[in-house]
């Protein structure tokens, strides 16, 4: 199997599948593909990006598995909404019988693609550039959750999103806003406030005089008796990770 692309040395005799490309550096890299069946192993033509192939247990993509890929049904998704511009954001997607897919290929994950957890490909359709949805869950690239009302839900700047009940930032619920008050900041998009609280990638600042904060650069700014810098951090806790703000507060 070759192409203009990696080449693909078949050893059914040894039930062994090699992976040959050309690395400048390095001159020719072989690499044997883990676990592949040699005697069922072939390339899939599908429509986008190249580099796809199967064997009778799973689906591969530049020679790694797609965890949780269905060979018989994997196939490229056409979905009601997708689109691609040129110069801007291509995110494929690809379904089998049970699941959706996310392909980033503009995120210049050229190896990465990640199963929706929990997708439904039947209902399944875009949004927008890096939004998707089925029935019962949005996802924002390979994040998913369910909103509070799913049939109201629209992506708005950068992270941010909401529906008839909650605001949204990213695949988390913007907890305490009051949504009949709350602003996104066009200053700074990554701050928005409501009559009570200030509010930094989504979350909320408590002790923050909202009404007089002042925005200074991307993660820092004031208020009439305090100067803030925010950090978002990500922490190990037991077996998983989780996030959580830092704020940095000094008396002005």
């Amino acid at each position: 199997m070759s192409g203009c692309g990696p080449s693909y040395k078949i050893d059914k005799k040894n039930n062994e599948v090699i992976r040959e490309t050309w690395d400048e550096g390095r001159g020719s890299v072989r690499t044997v593909i883990a676990g592949a069946d040699a005697a069922t192993f072939e390339a899939l033509k599908l429509p986008g990006p190249e580099d796809f192939t199967r064997d009778k247990n799973h689906v591969y993509l530049h020679g790694i598995l797609i965890p949780g890929a269905h060979p018989e049904s994997f196939r490229r998704f056409n979905i009601p909404g997708e689109v691609h511009v040129p110069g801007g954001a291509d995110f494929y997607y690809y379904r089998d019988s049970e699941r959706v897919f996310f392909y980033p290929l503009s995120l210049g994950a050229a190896g990465f693609i990640a199963m929706l957890p929990d997708s439904d490909p039947e209902s399944f359709r875009t949004i927008t550039d890096g939004w998707s949805r089925d029935r019962i869950r949005v996802y924002i690239f390979d994040k998913g959750f369910v909103p509070r009302d799913i049939d109201s839900f629209e992506p708005m700047e950068r992270c941010w999103s909401r529906d008839s009940k909650s605001y949204y930032w990213g695949s988390r619920e913007v907890v305490g806003a009051d949504r009949s008050t709350f602003h996104i900041s066009e200053q700074q998009p990554w701050f928005a406030s409501d009559r009570n609280h200030l509010f930094w990638n989504g979350w909320m600042i408590d002790g923050c005089d909202p009404q007089t904060f002042h925005i200074t650069s991307d993660s820092s700014g004031h208020d009439d008796h305090f100067k803030y810098r925010f950090q978002e951090l990500q922490e190990m806790n037991t077996d998983f990770y989780f996030q959580r703000v830092k704020v940095e507060k000094q008396p002005l």
